[in-house]
């Protein structure tokens, strides 16, 4: 063990007192066998993530040189061009900006290091004022935002209100950057589940393959080409699961390419006549 052998198992033999010790040790070499493969699987994901985002990143800053360099080569001849390179320019810096934040949000989700402040909720008050607010958005690019309460009777959930508003932000985000471009819609419905409530984001996109279906919550996965050329970190998912887990609720994902994707969040909720205090 001394020399980094952790593999060959200790055998109990000789005396009580010896085999007590014995059996310690081995309880020692399991503990220190599974904190290295822990450390293994660590650094092997350190490097996955490192290379993964890296690859995203060098899309938008090799988009970014090229519009500067067309400035300075005098391409961009028209006022008007101009102004359309430094659009360019700066959405792309938005990206970058985007990327960088949802990486170092990551890997604080990954490390345990994102404080949780739970409070008690009206999930239908909650949900409104978020729909609310999004529908100006989804109505300046065409696209209808409703959403209908079902719950037969109100209730409480204990979520971080910041935290669970970045994972509905992320899914309402999907919905518009996936739309099929023409008379698109999306309906949030709130409804019951036995001891849970459901919350449904569906939409009327472009739909994901099937066979895509269980890798979409990994990190940097995109379904089809048609998503891999959307912007965006490939983390937004990935964050939205880990979110959810960690409220100790479950989301998963309905899907029928060219005809729609819904996602659904489970919460454990709580009766609204119980006396709830923060």
């Amino acid at each position: 063990m001394s020399e980094g052998n952790l593999k060959d198992p200790i055998v109990e033999q000789g005396d009580e007192e010896i085999r007590q010790l014995q059996r310690s040790m081995e309880v020692l070499r399991l503990k220190l066998q599974e904190s290295l493969a822990m450390r293994e699987k660590i650094d092997e994901n350190r490097q996955m993530l490192v290379s993964s985002i890296s690859h995203d990143l060098k899309t938008p800053i090799t988009s970014i040189r090229g519009y500067v360099e067309g400035l300075l080569d005098g391409v961009a001849d028209t006022p008007e061009k101009q102004r359309k390179y430094l659009e360019t320019i700066s959405r792309k810096a938005g990206q970058l900006d985007k990327m960088i934040d949802d990486l170092v949000f990551y890997s604080r989700l990954e490390l345990d290091q994102v404080p949780y402040h739970f409070v008690w909720t009206d999930p239908v008050l909650f949900l409104s004022e978020l729909v609310e607010d999004a529908r100006e958005l989804f109505g300046h690019e065409g696209i209808a935002l409703d959403w209908e309460n079902q719950l037969k009777e109100s209730c409480w959930i204990r979520i971080d209100r910041a935290q669970m508003q970045r994972v509905l932000a992320n899914l309402f985000d999907n919905a518009r950057k996936y739309r099929k471009g023409h008379q698109d819609h999306v309906t949030v419905t709130l409804r019951d589940k036995q001891e849970h409530i459901i919350i449904d984001i569906a939409d009327t996109g472009i739909g994901i393959p099937p066979e895509s279906l269980p890798y979409l919550f990994d990190r940097f996965f995109r379904a089809d080409s048609a998503r891999s050329k959307a912007e965006g970190s490939g983390l937004g998912l990935a964050i939205a699961r880990q979110i959810v887990e960690d409220h100790k609720g479950s989301i998963w994902v309905r899907s029928k390419e060219q005809a729609g994707t819904t996602f659904s969040i489970a919460l454990k909720k709580e009766a609204a006549w119980e006396h709830k205090e923060d």
